[in-house]
């Protein structure tokens, strides 16, 4: 385990597995209802399929932002930073997602040097990836095969893992209703400049007006 993963304890969550955390009522039924208008009121979803994941349904808008704020306010710890990834998922009924684990992609190159990193994965190690949840749902809970963990989401919670291998999780098939989702991961830099850049942006976030 590296210096990135070691656990943690962090404010306003309960650790239900082995560094698996939840954050109940993370977002209030006041900070659900414009966004959950807006994804429901969303005509254009990316089809997941594009990603290898034919599950799922995905679209962004940097209004996103604004809760990614949250996270970085109330839950990242020194020098965690959550990433910039504005971008919501719909699970449709029968729908859910295979095991996997959210692995970081710089890790896995230094195992295998031939590895292509994109963007800037070379920058910093992924260190925990999460969900919020927007909307009422049955079936779709997130598990987790090696430690016989298992959640039941509501409205506003946010669940939390390592990107450790013993976090693998997977999403059981939707039975009623859509499962609206949001997955933001933590990185942690290599370099203190690019640590404070990210320090800088979010210092000085200015949330946005969330659109009627």
């Amino acid at each position: 385990m590296s210096a990135f993963h070691i656990k943690r304890n962090f404010p306003n969550m309960e650790e239900i597995g082995d560094q698996i955390y939840v954050y109940k009522s993370f977002l209030s039924q006041e900070e659900i209802d414009p966004y959950l208008n807006m994804m429901i009121n969303q005509k254009e979803w990316l089809d997941g399929a594009q990603f290898n994941k034919s599950t799922i349904e995905t679209f962004g808008h940097p209004v996103f932002l604004n809760i990614l704020k949250k996270v970085q306010d109330e839950i990242a710890l020194e020098d965690m930073f959550v990433d910039l990834t504005p971008s919501v998922t719909k699970y449709k009924h029968g729908k859910g997602m295979e095991e996997h684990s959210d692995d970081c992609p710089y890790c896995w190159k230094l195992i295998d040097p031939d590895r292509i990193l994109r963007n800037n994965e070379g920058k910093r190690c992924v260190t925990y990836g999460m969900v919020i949840y927007f909307s009422e749902f049955t079936g779709g809970e997130i598990y987790y095969p090696e430690q016989d963990v298992v959640f039941s989401p509501e409205p506003g919670d946010l669940i939390m893992h390592s990107t450790n291998k013993h976090c693998k999780h997977g999403v059981k098939p939707v039975i009623d209703g859509t499962r609206y989702s949001f997955a933001p991961y933590f990185v942690q830099y290599h370099s203190e400049s690019d640590t404070q850049e990210a320090r800088s942006f979010w210092n000085n976030y200015k949330v946005a007006e969330i659109p009627a």
